[in-house]
């Protein structure tokens, strides 16, 4: 399928932090904008990593900006005041995401329970905005870590934390700090996706390499990325690494491995990309298609072993 890219939107950015793999979903996902092209997926946050960075610095600084990038020049009426006024307003708004970040991340490492009123005191004077401000910050933890914030008891005003797309890794998906691995196995198997459920070996180091991940260098989260995808992953069985059969000099291939076929499809992978692009799943015809012929073989395979039991 050829890759056409969309116009780019506006994105923020977490820099000095261990999120590149979110850029992948740039170049492993679908955009809404072609019927079946793999395109480049437009998400709401584009954070970059510093390889050197500390991991408990992970969230050293935050660039935002909002809504779609405009193809015309603003107009000479804004004047210098106003648009200090907005330069103000959004470095206050990248401080609260920023910090909003880390809270989250605080919390999932000492696995403690989310409140809304300890997240209002980290937006204080921008309670307003808080339901933006929140949203991104989940945004940031589901594209970085593979993890995603629901809400949780709704009398307590309480968020849990819960694995994207359905992908426990459980106990399997942590670097040495306890933060999860699980944005670049969502990458990789939206890759695999995309190329047909089936991506070589060489077309998979190509979009890891536009995030910066190489095989043989040390990563700050993944550690060497090589093993974590051939050894790591495989033997989770999330990934299955196989010789491309009659090729010569001998090539190798990453398919969906049985447990993430248990655990997470097609259908949660278009879905994902749908919302990121703020879509419906039906906006990518070809994929949409061939997830809803997986979700009627899972039914009937179920039916069929409901009827044998």
């Amino acid at each position: 399928m050829p890759g056409v890219y969309p116009p780019k939107r506006k994105r923020y950015t977490l820099e000095q932090s261990p999120q590149h793999e979110v850029e992948a979903h740039v170049a492993a996902a679908p955009s809404s904008h072609e019927n079946s092209a793999a395109a480049g997926l437009p998400v709401p946050g584009t954070p970059s990593v510093s390889q050197g960075s500390e991991q408990t610095n992970t969230t050293s600084s935050v660039l935002v900006t909002f809504g779609e990038e405009s193809t015309e020049e603003e107009g000479d009426s804004s004047s210098a005041d106003e648009a200090n006024d907005e330069c103000l307003f959004r470095a206050a708004i990248i401080d609260k995401v920023f910090h909003m970040v880390e809270f989250l991340l605080t919390k999932y490492k000492a696995k403690e329970p989310i409140l809304k009123i300890d997240m209002l005191a980290i937006v204080e004077g921008y309670e307003a905005h808080f339901p933006m401000i929140f949203q991104r910050a989940c945004e940031c933890t589901e594209l970085v870590f593979g993890i995603s914030v629901k809400e949780g008891d709704h009398l307590e005003n309480s968020y849990v934390f819960c694995s994207a797309l359905g992908l426990t890794c459980e106990g399997i998906l942590k670097n040495d700090h306890g933060m999860p691995k699980g944005g670049l196995l969502i990458v990789v198997l939206s890759t695999i996706f995309r190329e047909g459920n089936c991506a070589t070996e060489e077309r998979l180091w190509e979009v890891l390499s536009r995030i910066e991940v190489y095989p043989g260098i040390e990563h700050v989260i993944y550690g060497e990325p090589r093993k974590f995808l051939t050894q790591e992953l495989v033997q989770a069985k999330y990934l299955e690494y196989r010789q491309v059969p009659n090729h010569h000099p001998a090539r190798y291939e990453f398919l969906w491995g049985p447990r993430a076929h248990e655990e997470t499809s097609k259908m949660k992978f278009v879905e994902f990309w749908a919302r990121l692009n703020g879509t419906i799943p039906s906006a990518f015809p070809a994929y949409y298609e061939e997830a809803l012929k997986e979700e009627e073989e899972r039914a009937k395979a179920m039916a069929s072993s409901s009827a044998s039991a």
